[in-house]
């Protein structure tokens, strides 16, 4: 069977039952995606420290990150990495 379109879809969604509509209707949150994602202690724990990581941890810019990455690499001498940085 190929794909339906939209105004397809309608038109048959029409012809349905009170009942087969609710099976339908059911389904949605699932068919959009709906994770019911399960908040574990774990889970939530993870999210902590992500967030402490995130305040106490330097951060970088990308382009501050490119550079540490190429030199952490070797990929460019330091000293061309300062320059890139400004400093």
């Amino acid at each position: 069977m190929g794909s339906m379109s939209v105004t397809e879809i309608l038109d048959e969604l029409a012809k349905l039952t009170p009942e087969e509509l609710g099976r339908i209707q059911d389904r949605i949150p699932e068919l959009e995606g709906d994770l019911n994602i399960d908040e574990s202690p774990e889970l939530l724990a993870a999210i902590d420290e992500g967030l402490r990581s995130e305040q106490n941890e330097p951060t970088y810019t990308v382009d501050e990150a490119s550079v540490k990455i190429a030199v952490d690499y070797k990929l460019i001498p330091a000293p061309v990495a300062l320059s890139e940085l400004g400093l």
